[in-house]
């Protein structure tokens, strides 16, 4: 007995589904060490936060009278931190493009592109 052509295509679109989801999952076997890794480094950034926190601001108030200025640095300092730690966790988990764009702010340098030098 033949099967129908709509069960061939949903035969067809289940091996296709079937064949996507394997690869994907042997690419969560591939990142896992590297995932695993990546969330361990994050909370312990999130714990040590408040530290860094704690002792920019003892710093800050060591060198500054202005509260607005120590809070300031303090805040800034702590979130340089933490994007320092992001760029950590991106080249844990080998996202390069995501890092290079992270970096660059978004541009790609081109090799081709020639340089313009205007004649003034």
């Amino acid at each position: 007995m033949e099967k129908s052509p709509l069960l061939l295509q949903l035969s067809e679109y289940f091996d296709l589904l079937s064949e996507k989801l394997n690869g994907w999952l042997e690419s969560l076997v591939f990142i896992l060490p590297n995932l695993i890794l990546s969330i361990l480094v994050m909370v312990l950034t999130f714990l040590l936060v408040g530290y860094v926190s704690k002792l920019g601001r003892r710093s800050f108030q060591r060198l500054f009278q202005s509260k607005a200025l120590v809070n300031l640095l303090t805040n800034v300092s702590s979130t340089l931190f933490v994007l320092l730690v992001l760029v950590l966790v991106l080249a844990i988990l080998e996202l390069d493009q995501a890092l290079f764009s992270l970096l660059t702010g978004g541009k790609k340098p081109s090799l081709t592109t020639p340089l313009r030098v205007s004649d003034g």
